[in-house]
């Protein structure tokens, strides 16, 4: 066209690609001499920024960390966890140290602490203890014989812990038989 290239420039664009032509000066149909420079600027892309670590964080401080690098919250879940404190993330998607898009959602799971099922309670015959526990995912700690006056032979006299109590999933529940 008789035109020299002046000088390029480069900006991030969230509406042009990378590499294409973002801009120019004198712009497309001005009229200019033969021979003068044409100034350009091309399209970095996005504006992109590295995803903070927010696993371990409680949800509040990891919210203000996506903030701080201009990413969003995206969907959250929740979910049980024997390593990771109530109200603190497990997981997050994009990972840590990814690259992405300034604005990008950021999905997160919150931890709901350590799971915990009621025990079961093991009266009766002993012969179904074992299934009770299973059922109720724990499993079956140490099983003892005592005497007893008041419990018929081959039932439950006790059990540790006691019925309804509050433990961990797979924890251990011990029982001793008539």
């Amino acid at each position: 066209a008789g035109f020299a290239v002046g000088v390029t420039f480069e900006v991030n664009s969230d509406t042009v690609p990378a590499g294409d032509v973002n801009d120019q000066s004198p712009a497309a149909g001005e009229m200019a001499a033969v021979g003068s420079e044409v100034d350009y600027t091309i399209s970095l892309g996005p504006e992109q920024v590295e995803v903070p670590t927010i696993v371990d964080q409680a949800e509040a401080d990891a919210l203000d960390a996506l903030d701080a690098a201009g990413l969003a919250a995206g969907d959250r879940a929740e979910d049980f966890s024997d390593t990771v404190a109530a109200g603190h993330v497990i997981s997050q998607s994009p990972a840590a140290g990814a690259m992405a898009d300034i604005g990008t959602a950021v999905d997160y799971v919150i931890s709901l602490g350590v799971e915990t099922v009621a025990v079961p309670d093991l009266t009766g015959a002993a012969a179904d203890a074992p299934d009770a526990i299973t059922a109720a995912g724990l499993t079956v700690g140490d099983v003892t014989q005592e005497y007893s006056d008041t419990v018929a032979a081959g039932d439950v006299i006790s059990q540790d812990p006691v019925a309804g109590e509050s433990v961990q999933v797979g924890s251990g529940i011990s029982y001793v038989v008539s």
